[in-house]
């Protein structure tokens, strides 16, 4: 029994360092490493009367939003590049 006993412990405290070690492990790259990159996401404009969605079909990075929230646009004007 009292052996039992040991090889229960040995594994419990085997599997708890090797869980803090991944844990810390995982932890202190997410710290120390940057990522760069792009956040991709579709988006929609609502419109008086119904809602138009706006996309590009291959994906991109919005640098500058041209109009204001509640700003009437026209056909063909150029809201975001």
């Amino acid at each position: 029994m009292a052996a039992l006993r040991r090889s229960v412990r040995r594994h419990l405290a085997s599997g708890l360092l090797v869980s803090g070690l991944l844990v810390g492990g995982v932890g202190g790259w997410a710290a120390a490493t940057t990522l760069a990159g792009a956040v991709i996401a579709g988006g929609t404009a609502v419109v008086e009367s119904n809602v138009k969605k706006v996309q590009h079909p291959t994906g991109g990075v919005v640098g500058e939003i041209g109009v204001r929230e509640g700003q009437k646009v026209r056909a063909g004007e150029v809201v975001m590049r």
